[in-house]
């Protein structure tokens, strides 16, 4: 078995092995797309399976640590600098990272940002190419190439190699080094190359050239694909890409744009493209570039600016839209600036390419100097010739056209005299001053007028028309609006209604009309509704408001009334509701069903307090019930408590109302806690302070029952002497009243303190005592004291006793301190050291001379004793000067001068020559010039700024003037007239008649510049009233000779109604007659509801303003009854039962047969509860004073318990507690010992009625049985144990007085007492313990002996508690144990029944 499983192993294996590699690559951990970043692509060049590439290796950041898979990415030290060198491979992200490094590649190296950053450290450019190939792509579009904010470093630095860029977006780099070039990529100018297929180059600056792409020397190259390079700025020239050396293809991409952010710009010149080398353009476009600094003299180009370089183009191409100058707002966008879309410098031209421009390309042109001075293009008839110069070059300067001038184009001077069409929702310009080759007039290009996006009111849409334009030489129009037929709009409008959006030109307008409708309403929710409100004839529909509308029908389309806020009060009926169709909104759909009921009272009880409450409406209707009478035990109804005579009686009540009967009834037994008459006392004895009293007990004069046990009377207080008795020891007080004497508050002298000449005084007895203490010095003094110093040793000196001059301790030697002290303060020195002398002549401080510095001329200073040392350093100068410096002119040289000591006079430092600058200075800062150049000449006769007269503006009258030099050059221009003009032919316009506006003249030359144009009739000027008549309304013209009529138009809108005339909504004068039939106002009449008994009526509709009935109500069928059958159901203690009886759910009504004939009240079907009882704890029995609970179970509910009473009266209820069981009552084992002996009554007093139970307090004494016969040997038990208990007992009640006294004592003399019985309680302690122990013990055995021996063998009858006499009791439990009750003192005990 093992070699089978051995032999498929190994052929799987060797299949397995045969796969090709490819298969696994697909089942890797990376991801898998095209280089352009799709899981599908047809892009061009990269469309098939060759350009689908799997990214194997992730990297990523965990903390501060990159990783590549799952092992650390580590830094490499190269030479001075640091990097991270990616090995060769294909690599995704999975995180964003931020190396601390720069990213170099030196291999072949694929990496897809897969939507994630990478974040250069400050300062470093992140990724450094030095060799293989490069290429860069991003399957989810948004991952970056950056650094922080404020931070600054190129994107991409590429020094040899190919970088190729499919994806991603190199962003929010800078360039700030010593040549601050190349923000985002800089192409060195070895052997590099960047080829951009897609992705974006945005947001970076250079604070030099290139703020996009910077390509240096002519080795590297730069091509252009596609992608896009926008939003770059350069401080300096370049703004989106500078071309230094080599050259740069476009191809296709796009270089700037027109939306926010994507302008690219440039401080002096192209903000686009600065082409300082060959720039070739065969596809793509630049547009809405900027050159800004539009003061500057060579700040041209804001799309291309030629420098040095050829700038080749053919295909479709595209640079429009590209500006100079202007104020660049936060949007990104200039205001204000001029047209400069490819400037041309003197000299250079545009080359066509032998591949031609194709149809659709277009580009802006600016020619320095004069336009018409030299052609601007090359190769236009050898490989353009059949086509026409302005369908592709437009000049950025209004007034030029592009011409063929020989076999090249120039732009000539022209001013378009631009015709306006309209076709539909476009306008087209045409001018007819400048037809092309084939006589076509140039075409200014066209715009169109299109409808907003919005489509109904709130819908969230632009409610903004655009203006779509193609080839347009001029701004976009702007757009008017209006309301179709009616006012003009000052914007776009936004709420529903039909609009017109138009542009005008010219004497040419189009426009477009568009609706924006109405949106749509939800229905109402949360409607509610009350049925007929105390019986009034309406009810309501709740939760209503102002913006909604009611109506019996769904679906009507007339008759819907508007709600009130809140609620709606309607008749008995069914409605719906729904909001009101406004200005902005249709009306909703409805709501719900709402049905409003009629009403009859019904339901309810009546009782002696209350009418019966409709269960319908909560009216009162009907009368009053009678009173229910019953017993009831309460105080209220006390008509006199019970007494120690009779039991209490009560009136009886009205369980509903409380009114008091006049009847009365008896309850419970009579009260021998409440005595009436007289009390007397027995027993009464007065307190002395060496004797108890006592009050005597109060017994009842009617009874002769006790009433109330006396108290004891604590002993008076001593009568302390005032003065102390004393002895050498002690201090006491006697007693001063007669036959007491007694010695108080004696105690030994205490306090004080005894010194070494005086004793203690008691601070009690204020009395001497003791001895004097010979060791207890109060008052000291030190006597021989010296102080150390420097080099002599001191003495502490010895203490004495001032008061009785003993030596307490002796002092001891102080050592000499060392710290000398310097005479003078100064330093004494010599040529290497500095020390201090003291007052006994010692050096210290002895240390050498340090810091300092000599020089050419002085010695070091210690910077310690300030004193001169060493020698000078003659190499040391520290004040020196320049002598002999010339400054260089731009002819001769100059001289840096040499460098002197001023200190020591010697030459430090020989100077060196400076070259002449070659910056010429004019000898007066004026112009010289010629017919063609202007000149400065220098100080040395040398002519420079040699250069052609330029700018300046010839007009009709006068040659240009130089913008350099200012002075005149060249011939007039009969076409430019500058100065000012007047007119011929004017005519005024009128309501009845066109105006001319006149022909423009010169004032120079009276030449005609420009014809007039028609003006078109003034409008009328309508009266400020309506004129009218029956059926229209108009208005006249004012203006004299005119009087037409304005806005005729027959009476419209308002209502007519059964009382008024419609008003017209336009002149608002009443027109045609009332309409009987529209009755605006109405209300229901003589409605009556149906019920069981009767008929209904929906009542007659009414017009309240015509006072005309508009419709005849209907009868409503009388109601049956829907009657349920309630089944009878008995009375308990806690529930109420009822008979048998049935429910109309219609009307709300009782009935006692199943016809409903016989109408019975709510009150007749109830059966009362029944009165509560005690269903256990009646009859229990209690021996009197055993501490023992009894507990009672009512089976009233417990959430109807009032009270418990015991005897009549109200128990306290800290003598009891209640719990959930029916009611069940236990009374607490201290109370029941209280308990008086005989029968007592205990009630407890619920809702339902009193429960009460009978219980019996029973004389409980220790059973005095004769022996029986044979029990002779239990006599002599007996008497022993009796005689035994007599004295123990005997013994233990003079222990408990004394007790008891001495507790007494205690209290009223405190410490004083204590202090007297201190001795004799120490003699007495040991003695009383034991025998109070013996005492204790012999009368638990003797009881215990007594007690078992008697009633051994009725061990039923033993348990319990037995009382002795008034002091003690014993306790027998079930479970073997005992207690000893002996006043406030407990002992435990076990026991065994025998026999």
């Amino acid at each position: 078995m093992k070699k089978r499983l051995l032999s498929v192993f190994l052929c799987l294996c060797m299949v397995f092995g045969l796969v090709p590699a490819t298969v696994w690559a697909e089942t890797t951990n990376g991801h898998t797309h095209y280089l352009c970043g799709g899981s599908t692509c047809n892009g061009s060049g990269h469309e098939n399976e060759t350009y689908k590439t799997t990214f194997e290796k992730e990297i990523k950041q965990e903390g501060n640590t990159l990783k590549i898979g799952d092992k650390s990415w580590a830094s490499t030290k190269v030479s001075n600098n640091t990097f991270y060198i990616l090995p060769a491979g294909t690599y995704y992200l999975g995180s964003d990272i931020s190396p601390e490094y720069t990213i170099k590649i030196e291999n072949n190296v694929t990496l897809c940002l897969n939507g994630h950053k990478i974040t250069a450290a400050d300062g470093m450019d992140a990724i450094y190419m030095t060799g293989g190939s490069f290429t860069l792509t991003d399957c989810k579009g948004v991952g970056t190439i950056t650094h922080a904010s404020s931070k600054t470093g190129r994107g991409v630095y590429v020094s040899s190699g190919t970088f190729n860029m499919y994806g991603g977006s190199i962003t929010g780099n800078k360039a700030q080094d010593a040549q601050g070039r190349g923000g985002g990529v800089y192409v060195y100018s070895g052997s590099g190359t960047f080829n951009m297929y897609g992705g974006s180059i945005t947001g970076n600056r250079a604070t030099g050239d290139g703020g996009g792409v910077y390509k240096s020397g002519s080795n590297s190259s730069f091509n252009m694909y596609g992608g896009s390079i926008t939003g770059n700025t350069a401080n300096s020239y370049g703004g989106g890409v500078y071309v230094d050396g080599g050259g740069f293809t476009m191809s296709g991409g796009t270089i700037g744009g027109t939306k926010t952010g994507e302008t690219n710009t440039a401080t002096y010149g192209g903000g686009g493209v600065y082409a300082k080398a060959n720039f070739e353009m065969t596809g793509g476009s630049i547009t809405g570039n900027n050159a800004y600094k539009s003061d500057y003299i060579s700040t041209f180009g804001g799309g291309v600016c030629v420098g040095s370089g050829i700038f080749t183009v053919s295909g479709e191409v595209t640079v429009t839209d590209n500006t100079k100058g202007g104020t660049k707002g936060a949007d990104g966008k200039f205001t204000g600036d001029t047209k400069n879309n490819v400037y041309l410098p003197t000299g250079k031209t545009i080359t066509i390419g032998t591949d031609k421009l194709s149809e659709g390309a277009q580009l802006g042109v600016t020619v320095s100097g004069d336009y018409g001075d030299y052609p601007f293009t090359s190769g236009w008839n050898a490989n353009i010739s059949d086509k026409t110069p302005s369908d592709y070059f437009i000049s950025d300067t209004d007034g030029y056209v592009a011409k063929l001038n020989g076999s090249e184009l120039k732009m000539v001077t022209h001013v378009h005299n631009w015709t306006y069409t309209a076709s539909g929702d476009t306008i087209t310009a045409t001018c007819k001053n400048c037809s092309n080759n084939n006589g076509n007039d140039f075409s200014g290009g066209s715009v169109t007028i299109q409808k907003p996006e919005k489509t109904k009111f709130n819908d969230g849409k632009d409610e903004n028309a655009k203006v779509e334009s193609v080839g347009w030489f001029g701004k976009a129009p702007s757009v008017a609006y209006a309301v179709k037929d009616g006012n003009a709009l000052s914007a776009a409008p936004v709420n529903a209604g039909t609009y017109t959006a138009g542009i005008t030109l010219g004497n040419v307008t189009v426009s477009v009309t568009y609706i924006i409708d109405k949106a749509t309403q939800t229905a109402p929710t949360g409607l509610t509704t009350k049925g007929d409100i105390k019986n009034s004839g309406t009810g309501e529909i709740k939760n209503t408001a102002e913006d909604m509308e009611y109506n019996i029908s769904a679906n009507a389309t007339t008759g819907w009334i508007t709600c009130d806020n809140g609620s709606t009060r309607v008749a008995p009926g069914t409605y719906y509701v729904r909001y009101k169709e406004t200005d902005n909104y249709l009306a909703s759909a409805v709501s719900a069903a709402l049905t409003v009921k009629a009403h009859t009272h019904s339901g309810g009880n009546a009782t002696c307090k209350k009418k019966a409450v409709c269960d319908g409406c909560g009216q009162e209707y009907g009368e009053l019930g009678n009173h229910k009478f019953t017993e009831t035990v309460s105080k209220m109804y006390l008509k006199s408590a019970a007494t120690c005579q009779s039991p209490a009686v009560y009136y009886k009540s009205c369980l509903v109302c409380d009114e008091k009967s006049s009847e009365t009834f008896e309850y419970g037994e009579k009260d021998f806690s409440n005595h009436i008459g007289n009390t007397y006392l027995v027993g009464q004895k007065e307190a002395t302070c060496y004797a108890e009293g006592y009050t005597g007990d109060t017994y009842c004069s009617t009874c002769n029952h006790e009433i109330e046990r006396g108290t004891s009377i604590a002993k008076n207080a001593h009568n302390p002497a005032s003065v102390w008795t004393t002895d050498e020891t002690d201090h006491w007080k006697e007693c001063q009243t007669v036959g007491c004497g007694n010695i108080i508050d004696k105690a030994h002298h205490s306090g004080g303190e005894a010194t070494c000449v005086n004793k203690a005084i008691c601070e009690v007895c204020k009395i001497e005592y003791g001895d004097v203490d010979a060791t207890n010095h109060k008052h000291t003094e030190v006597r021989g004291a010296k102080d150390a110093t420097c080099c002599e040793k001191g003495y502490t000196g010895d203490t004495y006793c001032t008061d009785c001059n003993a030596l307490i301790s002796s002092g001891a030697e102080i050592p000499a301190t060392g710290n000398h002290t310097d005479v003078d303060g100064k330093w004494e020195s010599d040529g290497e050291n500095h020390w201090h002398i003291c007052y006994f002549g010692t050096k210290f401080d002895v240390t050498a001379h340090t810091g300092g510095e000599a020089t050419c001329v002085n010695k070091a200073i210690c910077e310690v004793c300030k004193i001169e040392y060493g020698d000078v350093d003659a190499t040391n100068h520290k004040n020196t000067e320049i002598r002999g410096a010339t400054d260089p002119t731009c002819c001769e040289a100059g001289y840096t001068g040499d460098k002197w000591c001023t200190d020591c006079n010697t030459k430090i430092e020989s100077g060196s020559e400076i070259s002449s600058t070659g910056n010429h200075t004019d000898v007066d800062g004026k112009w010289e010039s010629d017919g063609t150049n202007h000149w400065h000449t220098c100080y040395f006769g040398t002519k420079f700024d040699i250069t052609a007269h330029n700018g300046g503006e010839a007009t009709c009258k006068s040659p240009a003037e130089c913008s350099e030099c200012g002075h005149s050059y060249g011939p007039l221009d009969a076409n430019n007239h500058k100065g000012t003009t007047y007119l011929k032919n004017q005519k005024e316009a009128t309501c009845f008649e066109e105006g001319y506006t006149g022909d423009t003249y010169c004032s120079d030359c009276n030449e005609k510049i420009a014809d007039g144009q028609s003006i078109a009739k003034n409008a009328h000027n309508p009266a400020s009233v309506w004129t009218t008549n029956e059926h229209d309304h108009w208005k006249e013209c004012q203006t004299v000779g005119c009087g037409n009529v304005i806005d005729k138009a027959a009476h419209t809108g308002g209502e007519a109604t059964c009382v008024n005339k419609a008003i017209c909504e336009v002149c608002k004068i009443e027109y045609g007659d009332v309409d009987a039939t529209n009755h605006k106002h109405t209300e229901i009449r003589d409605a009556k509801p149906a019920t069981e008994q009767e008929k209904g009526y929906t009542g007659d509709t009414w017009c309240i303003d015509c006072n005309k009935k508009i419709t005849t109500g209907s009868e409503i069928a009388m109601l049956e009854h829907k009657l349920t059958l309630v089944e009878a159901k008995d009375a308990t203690v806690t529930e109420q039962g009822n008979i048998k009886y049935y429910y109309c759910e219609n009307c709300g009504k009782y009935f006692a047969d199943v016809a409903g004939a016989k109408e019975i009240s709510l009150s007749e079907t109830v059966i009362q509860k029944f009165p509560p009882e005690i269903i256990e704890g009646n009859n229990a029995t209690v021996n009197n004073g055993e501490k023992k609970s009894l507990t009672f179970r009512s089976n009233a509910a417990f959430a109807d318990f009032i009270r418990v009473e015991l005897d009549g009266k109200t128990l306290d209820e800290k003598d009891y507690t209640k719990a959930e069981g029916s009611i069940i009552v236990t009374l607490n084992n201290n109370f029941v010992s209280t308990l008086s002996v005989g029968e007592h009554t205990l009630g407890i007093v619920s809702e339902s009625g009193t429960a009460t139970a009978k219980f019996t307090v029973k004389a409980s004494e220790i059973p005095n049985e004769s022996p029986k016969t044979g029990d002779d040997n239990m006599v002599a038990v007996w008497s022993f144990a009796a005689v035994l208990s007599l004295a123990v007992l005997g013994f233990t009640t003079v222990v408990s007085k004394k007790k008891r006294a001495k507790e007494y004592l205690y209290k009223a003399y405190g410490s004083k007492l204590a202090a007297l019985n201190k001795r004799r309680k120490k003699k007495r302690n040991t003695m009383k313990k034991a025998m109070l122990s013996a005492a204790i013990i012999i009368t638990v055995a003797a009881a215990v002996i007594l007690i078992i021996a008697q009633f051994g063998k009725k061990s039923n009858e033993l348990v319990g508690t037995w009382r002795y006499d008034e002091h003690t009791q014993y306790v027998f439990e079930k479970d073997g144990t005992g207690k000893l009750l002996a006043d406030d003192v407990t002992y435990s005990y076990a026991y065994t029944v025998k026999g």
